[in-house]
């Protein structure tokens, strides 16, 4: 009976071992792609905001021009 015990104890602390491996890995991997995502989303977002910065910067220049001859001609 006793060596039954001493064997289950064995085979649960193995459980127990490759089970913790595999959370490690798990959050690892989880990490390792949930960092890439960011960095993706980091990256669009950067493009996103030289777009309309780019876009903007004209509009406004233009804008004003408008203004500063529509007030002339009055």
């Amino acid at each position: 009976m006793i060596n039954y015990a001493d064997h289950d104890a064995h085979y649960f602390r193995e459980q127990a071992t490759m089970l913790e491996d595999q959370n490690r890995f798990l959050e690892n991997e989880f990490q390792r792609q949930l960092d890439r995502i960011v960095q993706e989303k980091n990256d669009q977002i950067a493009r996103l905001t030289r777009i309309i910065d780019q876009s903007c910067s004209p509009l406004n220049e233009s804008q004003d021009q408008t203004k500063h001859s529509s007030g002339n001609h009055r």
